[in-house]
């Protein structure tokens, strides 16, 4: 679990990296990449509560992100065009991590 969000620099040259419970330090970057995912039990049980942001830890693990934390990740959260599409999501070491799609008019 995420626990934790620790930022550094702003804007796209951002650099953001997690906390996990088990004290693990993850940079959100191109060899950790977020996933927005959706819950094993909520599939299970076709329950659309919606998408579960997870972060790579390493091969294999992923750690979950704890509300408290994908909230302060959603507050530094900026709109960019991307692919013809208005997005919303993060700069971290220099990448863009999308979060969501906004509605155009």
């Amino acid at each position: 679990m995420a626990i934790e969000l620790l930022a550094a620099g702003s804007g796209r040259n951002q650099r953001l990296s997690f906390r996990t419970n088990l004290d693990d330090l993850v940079p959100l970057d191109a060899e950790h990449p977020l996933r927005l995912g959706t819950p094993q039990l909520a599939a299970l049980h076709d329950d659309s509560r919606g998408a579960v942001p997870y972060v790579l830890v390493r091969k294999g693990l992923e750690a979950r992100l704890a509300h408290a934390v994908y909230y302060e990740l959603v507050e530094r959260g900026v709109e960019e065009r991307r692919d013809g599409a208005l997005r919303y999501g993060v700069w971290s070491a220099g990448l863009f991590f999308p979060l969501g799609m906004l509605a155009t008019d």
